[in-house]
């Protein structure tokens, strides 16, 4: 297996071998953890985690893409999107949002 690039993703090689797997997959479980294992790959770990974290108060995919895709003041203006290729802006990310899930909206 190749080295992860910087933002713990996968590559092409590697996420093309979790693809097949998931198809000759026999049980929608063993497909399911496939499935979330490509996504954390193609995202990275970290990325995988703030979406998450973005959908459960956003309450759907679109609107928390929205939100990370949207200059935050709380963020110095960036965008909280650029922010997910390092551990240290996921987890920057992660405070706005548990902020925000706690009524700071600053």
């Amino acid at each position: 297996m190749k080295p992860k690039t910087p933002a713990n993703q996968l590559t092409g090689e590697e996420l093309g071998s979790l693809a097949e797997r998931m198809v000759n997959a026999k049980t929608p479980g063993k497909k399911d953890a496939l499935r979330k294992e490509i996504v954390r790959g193609f995202y990275g770990a970290s990325a995988y985690r703030v979406r998450k974290k973005a959908r459960l108060i956003f309450s759907d995919d679109e609107s928390a893409e929205k939100w990370l895709n949207t200059e935050a003041p709380a963020l110095g203006g960036a965008k909280p999107i650029d922010l997910l290729d390092t551990e240290e802006g996921a987890n920057q990310v992660e405070g706005l949002i548990f902020g925000l899930a706690h009524g700071n909206f600053q």
